[in-house]
């Protein structure tokens, strides 16, 4: 799952056009630890709303 998350980042912060962004490894844990009900879509959005949070 990180794999994808971090593809998920690269690809929002080419559209926003900022700077690299990678996660934390403290993330990357949570991220492997959650069973991720809503699928793929929910993680897609969790990204989503961070890299936003962030720009």
């Amino acid at each position: 799952m990180p794999e994808r998350a971090q593809r998920f980042i690269s690809a929002m912060v080419q559209q926003l056009n900022d700077p690299p962004k990678s996660l934390h490894p403290l993330t990357k844990l949570r991220q492997q630890e959650y069973s991720w009900p809503g699928n793929i879509r929910e993680l897609h959005n969790e990204i989503e709303h961070a890299c936003l949070d962030l720009a």
